[in-house]
């Protein structure tokens, strides 16, 4: 986020740890920002985010939902 030109320099930009579950952990993402650019911004910081896991050959479990028996 701090590479992004849209991204505010104050405050500091943070990732967060949302939640914490049996299988995932949720982060979050806080780019501060102008108001008109938050949308596009925060669609190109988890587009990079993306990218970069799938750099370093982090893969995404897919959520898997079992049948009520």
């Amino acid at each position: 986020m701090q590479n992004h030109p849209k991204v505010l320099k104050d405050p500091a930009p943070e990732v967060i740890v949302k939640d914490l579950s049996d299988s995932a952990i949720h982060l979050g993402i806080r780019p501060w920002t102008l108001n008109d650019d938050f949308g596009e911004v925060c669609s190109d910081i988890l587009e990079q985010c993306k990218a970069a896991f799938d750099a370093q050959n982090i893969t995404i479990q897919p959520f898997v939902r079992e049948n009520p028996a």
